[in-house]
């Protein structure tokens, strides 16, 4: 362990502790000398630290009255508080498409420089840490950074949006949050034109602003029933619950995952999975279904089986065709 590192542990131990800490327990939860402590308390000494010692508790404490606290000079992780730092450093980077970049810029100077302390070489982390978006669209980060501010603010937006396959339209709108959903935006919003929640897609949104009038709060309890209650994206009060049956390497994988916060499973003697999931719009459902190909079938309801079989009927005339590249 680093002399820094050791000096941050002994001072956050004595900040975590409620009552003095003898010395034994000290060395054998830092997993230094007794020699290593009384050179870090002389330094923590020097720094202003607080420590006594309690006759009575035959221990190590920090003097302090009720309500005090100490904090050593400047920012000081462990080794490890660093690497989870960079880890999220990389991850808010990567995940906003280099939208916050600026922001993070003093943050990330920082971090560098105390990296470098730890004798890790910046360029080995960032070459280090990989996350891969697939599917991602691409957002205006004006746009993006609009709809995050009038989240935190609390201010209404009037906002241009083009849903897929339609014509644009105007809406007024009270974002209320920002999501980050299968590596695409997204705003759950008030829609003040059709008055109730609505999700938008931010790369579907082509103008913003702010504007004055009241702001509309939707509750937490609302917003997770309203946004929590059916499968993916799409929301609203669930109108069936899908018995999907997964075989092979799909039951496999899909026991791992969650679909849902209300799912129920169960494992079937022949090795198969059955998935149950609320949902009250089907197509991304379908998507999520079809990626397994033949390893799932939809048990039920009937509407939802017959439709899956109707995509399916449809694939499999694109491919009854003669290819144009044979």
């Amino acid at each position: 362990m680093e002399k820094l590192e050791k000096i941050f542990s002994l001072h956050r131990l004595f900040s975590d502790s409620r009552f003095p800490v003898p010395l034994d327990d000290i060395t054998h939860e830092l997993k230094f000398s007794k020699a290593t402590f009384y050179r870090l308390r002389a330094f923590l000494y020097g720094m202003g630290a607080p420590i006594e010692f309690s006759r009575r508790y035959k221990g190590y404490f920090y003097d302090l009255k009720e309500g005090e606290s100490f904090e050593l000079p400047g920012i000081w992780f462990t080794s490890q508080e660093l690497q989870s730092f960079a880890i999220l450093d990389k991850a808010v980077d990567d995940l906003s498409q280099g939208l916050f970049a600026d922001t993070f810029r003093p943050f990330r100077a920082k971090l560098d420089s105390l990296i470098k302390m730890q004798k890790i070489k910046s360029a080995r982390w960032h070459r280090g840490i990989k996350l891969i978006s697939v599917e991602q669209r691409n957002v205006n980060p004006e746009i993006l950074k609009t709809v995050a501010s009038a989240v935190l603010s609390r201010q209404r937006l009037l906002v241009t949006h083009k849903p897929l396959g339609k014509e644009p339209s105007q809406r007024e709108i009270s974002p209320q949050a920002i999501i980050r959903y299968r590596d695409n935006w997204y705003t759950d919003a008030w829609c003040h034109k059709r008055g109730g929640l609505r999700t938008f897609s931010i790369d579907r949104i082509t103008a913003c602003e702010k504007i004055s009038g009241k702001y509309k709060d939707v509750n937490k309890k609302e917003l997770d029933s309203y946004y929590g209650a059916s499968f993916g994206i799409f929301t609203g009060t669930p109108e069936a619950i899908a018995e999907i049956e997964f075989r092979g390497i799909a039951a496999e994988e899909v026991e791992k995952e969650k679909w849902h916060p209300l799912q129920e499973y169960t494992l079937n003697p022949d090795g198969s999975l059955t998935l149950k999931v609320p949902y009250s719009d089907s197509r991304e459902l379908i998507m999520d279904i079809l990626k397994w190909g033949a390893l799932a079938e939809v048990k039920g309801p009937r509407e939802l089986r017959e439709e899956v079989g109707r995509v399916v009927g449809e694939m499999g005339k694109n491919y009854e065709k003669k290819s144009i590249l044979s």
